[in-house]
């Protein structure tokens, strides 16, 4: 969770890879294949405003490289993703079944 004051203004879950969804990607495929950190469920309420790039720089700076998917109708996500230099590396499946765009980030880089 991320706090602004005593408000919650994002919660996210970040977990170490691997990850099932992430194995098979359609599409160009992750720049590196090594040991990386995946988020999931990242969401910043209307309080949250910059709550979204804090949680992922936080993760940025704990792993060597990040992994994270969306889905195709989340533009502000998309947007914040690329703002934060995530490179887009195809499509997965969820464990739903829904396809998802995934990205990557290099965190060696900072953000």
């Amino acid at each position: 969770m991320c706090l602004r004051g005593e408000a919650l203004a994002a919660a996210f879950v970040f977990a170490p890879g691997p990850d099932p969804s992430y194995l098979q990607v359609d599409g160009e495929g992750w720049p590196d294949e090594g040991e990386y950190g995946v988020v999931h469920r990242l969401a910043a309420g209307g309080e949250g405003r910059g709550a979204g790039a804090w949680c992922l720089r936080w993760c940025l700076a704990r792993c060597r490289q990040v992994r994270i998917d969306t889905h195709r109708d989340n533009h502000p996500m998309q947007s914040l993703l690329a703002k934060l230099g995530f490179v887009y590396c195809g499509t997965i499946r969820g464990m739903d079944g829904a396809e998802r765009l995934a990205y990557w980030r290099d965190g060696v880089q900072g953000p």
